[in-house]
């Protein structure tokens, strides 16, 4: 704050539920799309031609970048999350990425050139904290948006489909009933598989939290999977139950 609440303000037209439901028929026609490229060959990997490319297009629409580049981002903005940090594949993962933050930027110039719809021309034109942000904190915020959309997206994605095709009885039951269930299975996917599971902070001074002592300088991990599990919450946690109610859980750690 104060500069987060500006940047949240300016994301909510294109983010909030009423303006992704204007989204809904573009979604499916992605999908019905996706699965015609496949059906004739009577198999399809859920994960490579499904779920990483709906979100992956999807969120170059909602941008305001070439959907047909969705092929530059969509590697570098996974393989930066499940590379670890002592991999010997990392140097050529941070050569991807680099690539992909490059070609953000002659989108941002372009955007600033030649205007166009999406959250690149939101950015290139606010005011932030009474200035115009710079180039690196444009892709930074939408170097965000790229990882969010794209990456957790297909996570919860390729897992929910795995649960499904290994609990055959839950999936007929949520075929048989979707216009019921999607909206509380989705949730409670959500919930169990979270996709963003914690963030790191920092201690900024000496305090005590539930008995602990922190120390200004110390790190900390906090685990929205974890609270994601909590059975003071969650009846029976360790379970997914599509008819889930009071689902509050805290899947991207952001509260109301």
């Amino acid at each position: 704050p104060p500069h987060q609440k500006e940047y949240r303000s300016l994301m909510n037209p294109y983010l909030s539920p009423a303006a992704v439901a204007r989204w809904a028929p573009m979604v499916a026609d992605l999908t019905r799309a996706c699965l015609d490229e496949k059906i004739e060959s009577g198999s399809i990997d859920f994960v490579d031609d499904l779920a990483n490319i709906v979100p992956a297009v999807m969120t170059m629409a909602l941008m305001g970048l070439p959907l047909a580049d969705w092929v530059i981002y969509c590697e570098p903005a996974h393989a930066t999350i499940y590379t670890p940090p002592h991999s010997p594949d990392l140097p050529r993962v941070l050569e991807g990425y680099f690539a992909m933050m490059a070609k953000l930027q002659e989108e941002i110039e372009d955007v600033r050139q030649r205007p166009r719809p999406g959250l690149v021309h939101a950015f290139v034109t606010a005011t932030i904290g009474g200035q115009t942000p710079t180039d690196a904190d444009i892709r930074g915020q939408l170097g965000l948006l790229i990882g969010g959309g794209f990456d957790t997206t297909t996570s919860l994605t390729a897992k929910s489909l795995d649960w499904l095709s290994n609990n055959p009885g839950e999936r007929a039951r949520l075929a048989a009933d979707l216009p019921n269930l999607i909206n509380s299975a989705t949730e409670e996917f959500l919930r169990f598989y979270t996709p963003a599971p914690g963030d790191g902070r920092t201690v900024t001074q000496d305090c005590v939290y539930a008995g602990q002592q922190l120390k200004e300088g110390d790190r900390l991990w906090l685990s929205w999977a974890m609270a994601n599990r909590d059975p003071n919450v969650f009846p029976d946690p360790h379970q997914i139950k599509l008819d889930r109610t009071n689902n509050r859980h805290s899947s991207f750690g952001l509260g109301i």
